[in-house]
């Protein structure tokens, strides 16, 4: 969300220069992804949410383990046993790039699995599943040939 309200510069230098403000746009997008998720899922019971994250290039991540620990985690810590409360067995997130340093904090958070394990970006799907053995993982090919 708030890249798309920002784009990826100013959002970069946002967790720095406004933190306040960063905070208080995850409250707010918490609290109508509660309210919405809430609703849907009395009608609609899928096994698998996926949450589309994009926080990585092939450098690695675009944010520290600590920034998202700041910012990130807490969003995911109250929205995962949200969703699980109410039939979700499965968050799985959707990052592009070279995300391995960040799988700890995600999984601390209680992120079940990834995708789709970007090897453009260098990552290794074997090497990851020998140091994550209990996470999911889809991918682990180049998805740009054809």
């Amino acid at each position: 969300i708030i890249r798309d309200l920002m784009d990826n510069e100013p959002m970069l230098y946002s967790w720095y220069d406004y933190p306040e403000m960063l905070h208080d746009i995850h409250r707010f997008q918490m609290d109508i992804y509660k309210e919405q998720m809430d609703k849907i899922l009395k009608i609609v019971k899928p096994s698998v949410l996926f949450f589309e994250e994009d926080l990585s290039g092939k450098n690695g991540p675009l944010i520290s383990p600590a920034t998202f620990d700041e910012f990130l985690k807490p969003c995911y810590e109250e929205m995962i046993p949200f969703l699980k409360e109410r039939g979700v067995s499965q968050v799985i997130v959707d990052t592009d790039g070279d995300f391995t340093k960040l799988i700890p904090n995600f999984v601390s958070a209680g992120v079940d699995g990834f995708l789709p394990v970007d090897v453009n970006a260098g990552v290794d799907i074997v090497q990851v599943r020998k140091q994550f053995p209990g996470l999911k993982f889809i991918g682990g090919f180049n998805k740009l040939k054809s």
